[in-house]
């Protein structure tokens, strides 16, 4: 598999694997707030608040995660010392 593909598949997963799991995370948020609607109707405040808290730190989870990934692969893709000599060379006319 050609390496940008590879690196594509990466980051695919890892953005996977943080959105999946900041999802569940809030996915039980609002299962609770369900719950506590019926049973304890006084506590939705303090939890409402606890569930934006969880998805506001998801968000930045996701963020960062797309942050980084992004240096890692302009990092990854960085010419390597010594190439722009090359490219240099390269440039100049040709002589016969």
């Amino acid at each position: 598999m050609p390496p940008l593909c590879a690196n594509g598949l990466q980051i695919a997963r890892d953005l996977h694997d943080t959105l999946a799991h900041s999802m569940m995370a809030m996915l039980s948020e609002v299962r609770l707030l369900r719950k506590l609607q019926v049973h304890d109707p006084d506590s939705l405040p303090d939890e409402l608040a606890r569930a934006e808290e969880v998805a506001q730190s998801g968000m930045n989870e996701a963020r960062s995660a797309i942050a980084q990934m992004r240096v890692n692969s302009v990092a990854r893709h960085r010419p390597r010392a010594g190439t722009g000599k090359a490219v240099e060379r390269f440039k100049r006319p040709h002589r016969s």
